[in-house]
């Protein structure tokens, strides 16, 4: 038998072999929190293409694509960028009362936004405007975003002639669990343009409100109090007092009222499902709802590389070790309910979650359980990850 010398030329092949099928795994695979703060409008405009998606980096830059005032939509946005917002893709559709097309357009982008606002919605009659909000509910929780309405116009005569009770979004025990991805606020904001006193949406304020507690906190933070006045506004269409602040947040509309000693606030933080029949107390809130989107659009995302391995036991350990640092990091920012991590959150991922038919098929399935901080229960996130197929 001959003697085998080594030579470096040897171990450098030998090495390029190794990190040939070397994990794929990032040899610092750590898991981002998702950015899902950013908003998506859809309305009509003046100028700038129609059914296209263009991102806009301020006010000024959105001007100089889709032109001068002349829209709702047009103020929702300046509000947005006023009240926070950094960055929002923006649609034209060719008529408010039809965003249809405009609103599938976004689908090339939505992996870079989290927030969607289409002005035009609360001006159609029924029963066109359930429809319209059925699908757009139905396009938010396919592509994990939240959806922000404006509230409806019939409902100013219903506030003003003492029946709050009346204003509810309808057809909503039909739309089932979509509901959860969606939010209505009233009344109303006043806005200046000149000499005119202009009625505009909340809708654009709101999600620049979420994009600021968002960068400031996180999406765990309930976009709503005084830390986060409303800017840019003249006031509000309606005065709104705490008892009827109560009866609407019953009928999952969040109330905006105006306080002499802080200002402009939003006044609830309640999910669309609050207004069903049956609320589910986990889907009630809009900020449980956004985190636990943040939480499977990151994981999803930071684990893409596990396409490439062997679906088995090392695989799985490493997926455990990923996803709990980064639930470690949350909870230690104050995004988890609980005084030890062990108790805010637990990592599943193991031959009793994968099964051999599911090895066979290439697929890796991973259980989340976490407590957000309301309402501090478990909230059960599972997906399924890509594998190599043996």
């Amino acid at each position: 038998m001959k003697n085998l010398t080594f030579t470096a030329k040897t171990w450098i092949s030998v090495l390029v072999a190794m990190l040939s099928i070397a994990s794929a795994r990032p040899a610092l695979a750590a898991i981002s929190q998702a950015d899902i703060g950013k908003a998506a409008f859809v309305g009509a405009f003046r100028d700038g293409p129609i059914n296209t998606p263009v991102q806009v980096s301020s006010f000024g830059e959105f001007q100089s694509e889709f032109g001068a005032s002349g829209s709702i939509a047009w103020y929702e946005i300046q509000l947005y960028f006023q009240n926070g917002g950094q960055s929002a893709w923006v649609v034209r559709a060719e008529i408010d009362t039809d965003t249809s097309a405009a609103m599938e357009s976004l689908r090339s982008v939505a992996d870079s936004f989290g927030q969607l606002v289409i002005p035009g919605l609360s001006f159609l009659s029924d029963p066109e405007r359930t429809q319209a909000v059925d699908r757009a509910l139905s396009f938010a929780q396919e592509l994990q975003l939240f959806l922000i309405l404006d509230p409806l116009p019939e409902w100013n005569d219903d506030f003003t002639s003492q029946h709050p009770e009346r204003i509810r979004f309808p057809g909503l025990d039909s739309m089932g669990e979509k509901t959860q991805y969606g939010a209505v606020y009233f009344p109303s904001l006043i806005v200046w343009d000149g000499d005119r006193a202009l009625k505009v949406g909340p809708a654009g304020a709101v999600a620049g409100i979420i994009a600021t507690a968002d960068s400031e906190v996180g999406p765990w933070k309930a976009p709503a109090g005084p830390s986060f006045p409303l800017q840019g506004i003249n006031g509000i269409q309606l005065s709104v007092s705490d008892e009827q602040n109560g009866i609407l947040r019953a009928h999952g509309v969040n109330g905006i009222r105006s306080l002499l000693s802080q200002g402009v606030l939003v006044y609830g933080a309640s999910t669309l499902m609050t207004g069903t029949s049956s609320p589910d107390p986990g889907l009630r809130f809009i900020h449980t709802i956004r985190e636990k989107e943040m939480i499977r659009k990151s994981i999803e995302t930071g684990l893409s590389w596990t396409a490439f391995e062997e679906n088995d036991a090392r695989l799985w350990a490493a997926i455990r070790s990923d996803v709990s640092t980064f639930m470690n990091s949350l909870w230690a920012q104050g995004g988890l309910f609980g005084d030890t991590s062990s108790s805010a959150y637990q990592v599943m991922c193991d031959s009793v979650t994968t099964s051999i038919q599911d090895i066979m098929e290439g697929k890796v399935r991973l259980i989340v359980n976490w407590a957000p901080e309301r309402p501090a229960e478990f909230i059960s996130t599972e997906l399924t990850l890509n594998a190599r197929v043996p």
